[in-house]
C-alpha cells in the first residue's frame, strides 16, 4: 500500500511537470544549463534539503514517437546506449505499458558495483502524439546481491512528443541518490556527462536505424 500512494503522488507530479518549456522559463524554474553541445542541452536545479542535484536534458531526434517507445522498453538492449551499464533485463512484464526492470553498472571509482530496480509505465496521450515513461525505484522487489550496492532512491520521466514531420523531441528528468560514501559533487558532475554521453548515444543509435542498408 504504502507503495502504491509514492507511485500514484509521483506519477501525478510527474505528469502536471512535463509541458514542453522553453529557455526562459526553464530559467524562472530554477533550471540552471550545464551542458550545451551536439544537439543535447543537459540542465540541473537544486534540491531543498538536499546536496544532490535534479537533472534535465533535451535532445531532437529524426525518427518517430513509436520507435524511441520501442527502444525505452527493451531493457536488454540498454547498454547499446546507455552510459555506465553493464547489462539489464526486464524482471517482470505486467503489460504492454508496463513491466519491472533490473540495471547493473560498472563504474570507475568511486562508484564502484550498483544495481537499481525499476518500475517502468507507459501512459500515451489520447491521440497518440505524446508520451510520458515513468521510471520508479523499487529498490526492495527483489533481495540485493553480495558485494553490488542498491541505489535505495530513483525516480524520472521521459516525455517524449512530436516537433516536427520528421522530428521527435526527447527530454529526460530524473534524480538518484547512488549510496555509499561519494562526496555529492562528484555525484553531481558524473550524473551530468553521464546524461549528456546516454542522451548523445540514444540519437545516433535511433537515427543510425533510419539510414538506408548501403
Amino acid at each position: 500500500m504504502h507503495y502504491k500512494i509514492i507511485h500514484t503522488a509521483f506519477v501525478i507530479f510527474i505528469l502536471i511537470a512535463t509541458f514542453p518549456l522553453n529557455s526562459q522559463e526553464l530559467t524562472e524554474q530554477g533550471w540552471t544549463l550545464e551542458k550545451n553541445r551536439r544537439g543535447v542541452q543537459v540542465y540541473t536545479r537544486p534540491i531543498i534539503g538536499s546536496k544532490l542535484k535534479e537533472y534535465k536534458a533535451f535532445v531532437s531526434i529524426k525518427t518517430d514517437i513509436e520507435k524511441v517507445v520501442l527502444v525505452l522498453q527493451d531493457a536488454e538492449n540498454y547498454s547499446s546506449w546507455m552510459v555506465n551499464l553493464r547489462k539489464a533485463k526486464t524482471i517482470t512484464k505486467i503489460s504492454d505499458t508496463e513491466q519491472y526492470v533490473y540495471s547493473f553498472g560498472s563504474l570507475r571509482w568511486p562508484f564502484n558495483k550498483r544495481d537499481i530496480i525499476s518500475h517502468i509505465t507507459v501512459y500515451w496521450s489520447e491521440n497518440k502524439d505524446t508520451v510520458n515513461i515513468t521510471s520508479l525505484g523499487t529498490p526492495d522487489y527483489i533481495p540485493e546481491q553480495t558485494g553490488v550496492l542498491r541505489v535505495q532512491k530513483s525516480g524520472g520521466i521521459w516525455h517524449i512528443y512530436q516537433k516536427d514531420e520528421r522530428t521527435i523531441k526527447v527530454e529526460e528528468t530524473f534524480n538518484a541518490d547512488p549510496g555509499g560514501s561519494v562526496p555529492c559533487w562528484v555525484v553531481n558532475i558524473f550524473a551530468i556527462e553521464g546524461l549528456y554521453k546516454t542522451l548523445s548515444n540514444l540519437k545516433e543509435y535511433l537515427e543510425d536505424q533510419q539510414k538506408p542498408c548501403n
